[in-house]
């Protein structure tokens, strides 16, 4: 018997989950979802429909007849079941979609109003009825039914307390800071990063949580920022009350800092830290977007799996991996979802898989998918695999042995895992005239992502010392933000996310910059990672292919030239940001600095060993032609002026680099230089030290002529145009780290002086910083320099994902997040300020033993 007992508490989750399956419980069901991998969903897992019936006909879910083409589709992916009922989802075209309710909990109360909108408690509400616009079997609205009596449940609660009339008091007064927020104020939000020790304690009180330390980090309402200690790598703690709710209200996305993401070199998933998908693009990441909540609310689309009750979360990624996992403790248990992405092969999947850490946890699935940026609702029906979803062109499968229904538009359910079991959820998505891919593993799947990411990240050959942890993170985001099929990378994961909240800078970043991208090429190569380098290198040659004159400063991410720019005036906007913009015109600017840093990156990769090809040379020189005959052209600037154009100072220097690189590859293949070209780099040479330079400012300022500053020029000695040491190198680190710089981070300019066409106020965006680290680094100010990498690394979300730009005074991420150009900034720095460090040790040893 003893030994009995040992084999027992040996056995695996699977092999558990095996017994049950051949021995199930009475009332249990476990269904196989992908071949070999089992579950256990307890009988409590069964969704009842709202009137308590549980059969077909009995609510508005009707499960579709098994059909002999969903037997073909189960043994082979092969055919495909004729469309039959609707899930709950109203497709008739008669009025608007239905707006249910938006749960207030924890920071996703604070947010912007578009009515003022109804706001009850968690009593009035506790029949998911009150509040809420519905709809009757016929199609046509109605309101209220058992809400009510919810409602009068709310005034007992309080009587039964003690003293009903205070209840009753607390529940309107509690509605009246609902409707507060609902004009427009901002809701108070209870986490750990609020300094609001009461909300604190009710929120431990609510999770049967002792008493804490205070937490170092603090912000206030929605406008949260982290603290990250020493390096922005670890874990996040996020309080989750669920207080309250409000109707017809907008803005509900989370700060910027409450997100992960993961993706599977196609595109990728935005998840915040209270389990919901906000932002994901199928089939490419400029494609439109199916889940869009993050510029508009759970109506436009969203995927939330989390407790069902009050609950802390946190979220870590695998160690170098990009599988995310988000940590949810409440009073009976622990559990987490484990996001990610399998490697793309033909589909795109998301992978959720729920795990049972400790007790038993109630759960709560809602999935909203609105295609075409959060507008179009799909055709949703039952299949034998699960649950279609259908938008033209489109459709979407999604496989789970817990049983959903369809209610007000949204496809939910509920179940209860235990400790040790596992309870997946596969959307995949396919064209719509094509059967589903085939059936997953996900437990695999799960182990072949790790394996692919760690097998990555061990080509690293290159270690930044006591920077690694950010280091490594920081890569793993590039390579993330790169499209497999042709080696492009984007600029960013999404558009629109605000450099002002309520403001109109509010851009569209997922389309290939070659500046970003020659920067980021740069940082694979320190790396010892040539292989992204080469697939790189074949895009841009496809893409930029043809006249000179032609290239663009930004394509799509297969090299599509046609980037217009619409607004999608259906979507509120982040915290109410408009316009939402998909597409950029930008990619119709001239931008002389764009030359440079292809010229430089392909000569970098010279030096790397990666010999330039008949047409890497070919374009190369024709390159080097166009800035030797244009040079002197006014452009829009690095900064996208969407003004007059300008001789920017910095756009010069880099016509400089694009010919000084142009004359060393030729050099480096052994063909001699056009006279011209050495005639061109000096003449530049000389207009940038005699124009761009002003002694009464004391720095190279923004353009020939001006006196205002730009962080731009913090790149002259970085590529090699000036002597690090240079006196003017010196005076213009030193003049722009006391005149443009705010909390400590570097601004690009002064934004509202009206030079960019825009005159609105925007963050710090966060590259200067760190390109003004590099200087200091050069110029062996290492302890300045730490100082300033210190400040700007923690402006990371605690996962080390960095966005755009950073609001030092509000402490919060601005602009679109997982930002290339920053992380790759972010790695320049690192490595300039650990040969510093190492260089001054050196000396230092030196004279030690002299």
């Amino acid at each position: 018997m003893h030994g009995e007992r040992d084999r027992e508490q040996d056995r695996t989750p699977l092999e558990h989950a095996l017994e049950r399956r051949e021995h199930p419980e009475p009332g249990a069901t476990a269904e196989p979802v992908g071949e070999g991998s089992l579950v256990d969903v307890r009988p409590r897992a069964v969704a009842k429909c709202p009137d308590g019936g549980d059969k077909a006909g009995e609510c508005d879910e009707v499960e579709e007849e098994r059909t002999e083409a969903d037997d073909d589709e189960d043994a082979g992916d092969e055919g495909r079941p004729e469309p039959r009922e609707l899930l709950g989802h109203r497709v008739d075209g008669e009025g608007a979609p239905a707006v249910g309710r938006i749960e207030a909990i924890g920071e996703v109360a604070a947010q912007l109003a578009r009515d003022e909108g109804r706001c009850g408690t968690d009593a009035e509400r506790a029949d998911g009825t009150e509040g809420e616009w519905g709809t009757d079997g016929d199609g046509s609205e109605q309101r209220g039914g058992a809400g009510h009596e919810a409602e009068a449940a709310g005034e007992r609660r309080g009587s039964d307390e003690g003293d009903g009339e205070q209840g009753e008091r607390a529940d309107l007064a509690e509605g009246d800071e609902c409707r507060e927020a609902a004009r427009g104020g901002v809701a108070k939000a209870r986490t750990d990063d609020v300094g609001d020790r009461d909300g604190d304690e009710e929120v431990r009180d609510a999770i049967g949580g002792g008493e804490r330390e205070p937490s170092s980090e603090r912000a206030t309402g929605r406008r949260a920022a982290f603290d990250h200690g020493s390096h922005p790598t670890g874990e996040r703690t996020t309080r989750w009350a669920g207080q309250r709710s409000c109707d017809w209200m907008v803005g509900v996305a989370l700060p910027l800092e409450q997100y992960g993401f993961v993706g599977d070199l196609h595109t990728g998933a935005m998840i915040g830290a209270e389990g919901s998908v906000a932002w994901l693009c199928v089939p490419r990441f400029d494609a439109d977007a199916c889940f869009a909540s993050l510029l508009g609310d759970e109506s436009n689309g969203t995927f939330r799996i989390a407790p069902s009750g009050p609950f802390e979360s946190t979220q870590t990624y695998v160690e170098d991996t990009l599988v995310l996992e988000t940590t949810f403790a409440t009073r009976t248990g622990r559990a987490k979802v484990i996001d990610f992405m399998p490697i793309r092969e033909r589909h795109a999947r998301l992978v959720r898989i729920v795990e049972g850490i400790s007790g038993e946890v109630s759960m709560e699935v809602t999935l909203t998918l609105r295609f075409d940026y959060g507008r179009s609702i799909p055709w949703v029906r039952r299949v034998a695999r699960g649950h279609s979803f259908v938008v033209g062109p489109i459709a979407a499968l999604l496989e789970t042995p817990v049983e959903l229904e369809g209610r007000n538009q949204r496809t939910v359910g509920s179940f209860v895992v235990h400790e040790g079991e596992r309870v997946p959820f596969v959307l995949s998505f396919h064209d719509s005239v094509l059967p589903p891919p085939r059936r997953i593993d996900p437990q695999l799947e799960l182990a072949g992502v790790v394996e692919w990411w760690r097998r990555w990240v061990a080509t690293s050959q290159v270690r930044f010392g006591r920077y690694e942890p950010l280091a490594r993170r920081s890569l793993i985001t590039l390579k993330a933000l790169t499209y497999a099929p042709t080696g492009g990378m984007v600029a960013a994961l999404t558009t629109s996310l605000p450099e002002d909240p309520g403001g109109s800078r509010n851009w569209d970043y997922r389309f290939c910059w070659l500046r970003d991208a020659a920067f980021a090429v740069e940082a694979f190569l320190a790396r010892g990672m040539l292989d992204e380098a080469r697939a790189w290198r074949g895009w841009l040659l496809r893409a930029i292919a043809g006249d000179a004159r032609q290239i663009q400063i930004l394509y799509g991410v297969g090299g599509e030239r046609r980037i217009p720019e619409l607004e999608l005036e259906w979507l509120p906007g982040y915290e109410g940001s408009r316009p939402v913009r998909v597409g950029n015109g930008a990619a119709g600017q001239f931008q002389m600095d764009v030359y440079g840093e292809v010229a430089d990156v392909l000569w970098r990769m010279v030096r790397a060993g990666i010999r330039p090809d008949e047409n890497a040379w070919e374009i190369q020189r024709y390159l080097t032609d166009f800035v030797v005959s244009s040079w002197r052209e006014p452009d829009d600037g690095i900064w996208e002026i969407r003004g007059e154009r300008q001789h920017f100072t910095h756009s010069k220097i880099m016509a400089w680099v694009a010919i000084d690189r142009g004359v060393k590859v030729a050099e480096a293949m052994g063909v001699e230089a056009p006279s011209a070209w050495h005639a061109a780099r000096a003449q530049v040479h000389a207009a940038v030290l005699e124009e761009g330079w002003n002694e009464s400012v004391g720095a190279f300022t923004q353009a020939f002529g001006s006196t205002r500053l730009d962080a731009a020029v913090l790149l002259a000695p970085l590529v090699g145009f000036i002597d690090p040491d240079d006196p003017r190198a010196r005076r213009t680190a030193k003049t722009i780290a006391r005149s443009l710089t705010k909390g400590g981070f570097v601004q690009r300019y002064e934004p509202t002086a009206g030079v960019d066409g825009i005159g609105e106020p925007e963050g710090a965006f966060l590259p200067c910083t760190f390109w003004l680290v590099q200087n200091l680094a050069l110029q062996g100010e290492v302890d300045e320099a730490e100082v300033y990498f210190e400040r700007a690394s923690r402006a990371a979300n605690a996962l080390g994902i960095f966005s755009e730009e950073y609001e030092p005074t509000e402490r919060r991420m601005l602009g679109n997040f997982a930002q290339a150009f920053t992380h790759v900034a972010m790695l320049h720095a690192a490595h300039a300020l650990e040969r510093a460090r190492e260089a001054r040790r050196d000396g230092e040893r030196e004279r030690q033993g002299a």
